[in-house]
């Protein structure tokens, strides 16, 4: 996959797994966990998503996870899109992996409607 921008990108691609209680505690606030049993969909594939969307926003910034994936907040979600910080990732589900990229900041909420839930851009 290449992806061509005008500004940082990020991309990641990470193995579906079912993630034990020590890693999503590590990965993930109390708030982003909460909101990853509230959505629909198996906790394996909604936490890799969560993981790569992480990664990919922090790859964007240039200076990757830090070891503090705190600091890298999800605040929103969208289909299969998910907002870090300021970054909307969108991810796909690839033959047991999920692969996740960074959207363009110009076009990244018309994007995020017509990728990740095409029924709201209707």
């Amino acid at each position: 996959m290449a992806i061509v921008a005008n500004e940082p990108v990020g991309i990641d691609l990470e193995t579906i797994a079912v993630r034990d209680s020590d890693f999503m505690a590590m990965a993930f606030t109390p708030a982003e966990r909460a909101l990853l049993a509230d959505l629909d969909g198996e906790l394996a594939m909604l936490a890799t998503r969560g993981w790569v969307a992480k990664e990919v926003a922090a790859k964007r910034s240039g200076r990757g996870l830090g070891g503090a994936p705190h600091a890298w907040v999800i605040s929103a979600h969208c289909g299969s899109a998910f907002k870090v910080n300021d970054c909307w990732v969108y991810s796909q589900e690839m033959k047991g992996h999920v692969l996740g990229w960074s959207l363009p900041d110009v076009l990244a909420e018309e994007l995020v409607l017509t990728l990740a839930a095409p029924e709201l851009a209707n």
